[in-house]
């Protein structure tokens, strides 16, 4: 699996589906999954953190570096000024002689994997089942409506089923048990 080394908070707004290119001084012909690695690098902190606030997006606080964030799809690369006209200025460097790489389906990890990150595309030795490694937000929620119709085809209550809910505050969210909250539709009870 090939990995791109970005500098924060670019790499948060790729991976949060805001910046939908990543700008390069250099072209690949590579297409398909790529992930993305968070780089230790400071330097831009600040001035990236400014750029996105004035596009209406609040960067988190505490950024991960030196870490594997989630992957993209690299779907084309263009160079700058057809990106210019695709995209607008926004996330495109007006470099004349750059390339703007055309990312999407940007899924997180659980967790963030430590890795060293490297110049130009790396490779990364991901022997793990890339379903425990992906953001598990609808494989919980299908599951709980599932258990929820399965409740209501056959008349029986849900609460023999762990319940979960999705805690949205964190770039990498988090799933947590919580307490059965029980409802009623017509004669049966129910919980969620």
């Amino acid at each position: 699996m090939l990995a791109l080394s970005v500098q924060q908070p670019w790499a948060w707004a790729i991976m949060a589906g805001i910046k939908p290119v990543e700008n390069r001084t250099w072209r690949t012909s590579y297409r398909g999954e790529l992930v993305i690695h968070a780089g230790l690098s400071v330097r831009r902190d600040q001035a990236g953190r400014d750029h996105i606030a004035t596009l209406g997006h609040v960067v988190p606080e505490q950024l991960t570096r030196g870490v594997l964030l989630g992957t993209v799809e690299l779907v084309d690369c263009i160079p700058s000024a057809e990106a210019l006209t695709r995209f607008g200025a926004a996330w495109v460097d007006p470099n004349p002689a750059g390339w703007c790489w055309i990312v999407r389906k940007p899924p997180l990890f659980v967790e963030p994997i430590v890795q060293p990150g490297y110049q130009r595309l790396f490779s990364v030795p991901l022997s793990t089942d890339w379903a425990t490694l992906h953001r598990p937000k609808r494989t919980v929620l299908n599951q709980r409506v599932k258990l929820l119709f399965d409740a209501l085809r056959h008349g029986s209550s849900s609460d023999q089923h762990s319940q979960f809910r999705v805690d949205r505050g964190g770039l990498l969210g988090q799933v947590r048990r919580r307490e059965k909250q029980p409802f009623r539709i017509g004669d049966r009870t129910l919980y969620t």
